[in-house]
C-alpha cells in the first residue's frame, strides 16, 4: 500500500492558480499579461519573491507568469491586483478604474467573499440582488422627479 504524504494531497486538493492551456489565453497574450505583471512589481520596488509571499504562490509561478508561460486564474489575478495596488482591468489590459471609481470597501469586502463561493452559493445571492435592484432605479427615479 502506497501512502501519500500531506503536503502532495493537500496540493492535489488546493485550486490551481495557474493555466497552460492555450485555450485560457493565447501565447502572445499571456506574455503581454505577463509583462504587464511584472511592470506593476517592479513599479511597487517589489521582488518576485515579495509578489509570491503576498499571493501565496511561488517564485517559480510568479516568474513563469512574468514571462507569459503560464496564465494566471482569476483569483490569482485578483491576489495580485491587491498586492500590486492596481485593479484587474490595468493587468489584463483592459479599461482601468480612476481613483474616483474605485470599489468601496464593503463591495470590495463582498467580492472577496463571494469569490470564495460555488456558483451554486452564489444563485440565490444573484436573485437577491435582481430584487434590490429595480428598487434602487425606482428610488433614484423618484428622487429625481420631486427635483424638478
Amino acid at each position: 500500500m502506497v501512502v501519500e504524504d500531506a503536503d502532495r494531497v493537500a496540493e492535489r486538493q488546493r485550486p490551481r492558480a495557474f493555466s497552460d492551456d492555450d485555450r485560457v489565453l493565447g501565447v502572445g497574450d499571456r506574455r503581454a499579461l505577463g509583462e504587464r505583471i511584472r511592470q506593476a512589481r517592479l513599479a511597487l520596488d517589489l521582488s518576485q519573491a515579495e509578489l509570491a509571499d503576498a499571493v501565496g504562490m511561488t517564485v517559480e509561478s510568479i516568474s513563469r507568469a512574468e514571462r507569459g508561460v503560464i496564465t494566471p486564474t482569476i483569483w490569482t489575478l485578483l491576489e495580485m491586483c491587491r498586492a500590486l495596488e492596481t485593479d484587474l482591468g490595468a493587468l489584463v489590459g483592459g479599461p482601468s478604474r480612476t481613483q474616483d471609481d474605485k470599489l468601496s470597501p464593503k463591495l470590495e469586502r463582498a467580492m472577496r467573499l463571494m469569490s470564495k463561493l460555488s456558483e451554486e452559493d452564489l444563485d440565490p445571492i444573484l436573485d437577491l440582488l435582481a430584487v434590490l435592484e429595480p428598487r434602487k432605479e425606482r428610488r433614484f427615479s423618484s428622487s429625481s422627479g420631486s427635483r424638478s
